[in-house]
């Protein structure tokens, strides 16, 4: 599983229903939900990551420079 930086809360709205047909009605309020928290995110699972919603969240992070 792929792994973000950790922070001190972890938020994760699901949604569950049983027909394909209203996917996306459906999909709406969780992803609403994490739009309002995303400011105060530190990163995101991307085993929980709705790549439909974000393309962005499955790119790699920027190189990190490191004293060796």
């Amino acid at each position: 599983m792929a792994f973000s930086a950790l922070g001190r809360s972890y938020v994760v709205p699901y949604a569950v229903w049983d027909d394909p047909r209203r996917d996306a009605a459906r999909t709406g309020r969780p992803r609403d939900a994490m739009h309002r928290v995303e400011p105060l995110g530190t990163g995101h699972c991307i085993a929980e990551t709705d790549l439909t919603a974000a393309p962005s969240r499955a790119a790699a992070p920027p190189p990190t420079t490191g004293s060796g």
